[in-house]
């Protein structure tokens, strides 16, 4: 697939700006705080209908407007047009002209994969962001994932508010963990067997990158047994009863989980330096491709000013990898690449250089 063209009307700082695409490296350029960032996050958008900067759609409309629209055109391999119009935090999708029922539908017509500076401190981060990282990533393969993860957070609350409740009901609790128990393995299954795959594929990407074999490996720390039975699983919940009544929360669950990674015996997170976890963060990113590469289409890659926290060397290994992906899109300080077109930002303007 390839991003031919995206149309952005009163979205950020754009009051209705086009910039036309092409196959293998966009490079964006323009001074900081110029709206580059915000090109990318349009792209993400149409991908899976929400920011990787911020949590409500309502940031993304222009101040003093009511609206903002993303009218992103692709090929795959035919063209299709995905047309996404915001309202405070609602969002009203069309694809081809029609109706799209569920936002979690998006990615069955564009992936995108997206590397900002914050993720440089995905191993360093709390587990919530490695959880998002690996919710979003498994959507891709799995079109029913977002929604059994939606019911889950849906009964993870309930059981919460009933925890907390003066009027707590036996019974009812032990519906809601019966749910909560049901819903969470299957969740705490996926991540596991995507995992698995994504361990193989992190091992090629980050040798293939640094040329090098470095023995790394990923592990799963999860909270429910899922090798045990869901009945096994209630009854371990069932008896933390009087202590999560006491907090509040439910103690055990894939909202509890963590994504932990090793070099040989060492974390990662503490004995791994700076630049190995630069590397390694970014490697995590585009592991997915060794992945996607068996099954849908290929996503596309955003690297959002990446280049400015890394090494020359390690830019260089970069650049180098990257060149096997259809279609990149690079945003940076200053241009400095080999790119097949490049675009600058200024003004929100965007306008493509011609050299």
């Amino acid at each position: 697939m390839i991003i031919t063209s995206v149309r952005l009307l009163n979205f950020r700082n754009y009051v209705d700006e086009e910039g036309q695409f092409v196959k293998g490296l966009n490079v964006i350029e323009g001074p900081n705080g110029a709206g580059k960032t915000n090109i990318v996050e349009a792209l993400h958008l149409a991908s899976l209908g929400k920011s990787f900067r911020v949590t409500e759609s309502k940031n993304l409309i222009k101040n003093g407007e009511e609206k903002a629209r993303v009218i992103l055109s692709l090929v795959k391999p035919t063209k299709t047009e995905i047309d996404i119009t915001l309202k405070g935090n609602q969002k009203y999708i069309l694809v081809n002209g029609k109706t799209l029922p569920k936002v979690s539908m998006l990615n069955e017509y564009l992936h995108t994969l997206v590397f900002s500076p914050s993720d440089i401190t995905i191993f360093e981060a709390s587990p919530l962001t490695r959880r998002d990282f690996l919710d979003e990533q498994i959507s891709y393969f799995d079109k029913t994932y977002l929604e059994v993860r939606k019911d889950y957070e849906k009964i993870l609350k309930a059981r919460n508010e009933h925890l907390k409740s003066e009027e707590f009901d036996e019974k009812l609790h032990e519906v809601y963990t019966q749910k909560f128990v049901a819903l969470g393995l299957e969740i705490t299954r996926k991540r596991e067997a995507y995992i698995k795959k994504l361990d193989n594929a992190l091992s090629n990407s980050i040798n293939e990158m640094t040329k090098r074999r470095i023995p790394l490996r990923l592990e799963y720390q999860n909270s429910l047994k899922s090798r045990s039975s869901e009945e096994e699983n209630v009854k371990v919940l069932l008896a933390l009863k009087e202590r999560e009544k006491v907090l509040g929360v439910s103690l055990k669950g894939p909202h509890r989980d963590d994504l932990v990674a090793f070099i040989g015996q060492n974390k990662v997170a503490t004995h791994a330096s700076q630049g190995q976890k630069r590397l390694l963060s970014i490697a995590l990113k585009v592991a997915p491709y060794e992945l996607i590469e068996n099954y849908h289409e290929k996503p596309v890659v955003i690297l959002d000013d990446v280049l400015s926290e890394l090494d020359a060397t390690h830019q260089e290994l970069l650049l180098e990898y990257i060149k096997k992906f259809k279609q990149v899109f690079i945003t940076t300080t200053k241009y400095a690449l080999n790119a097949h077109a490049i675009y600058e930002v200024k003004a929100n303007h965007i306008s493509r250089r011609i050299e």
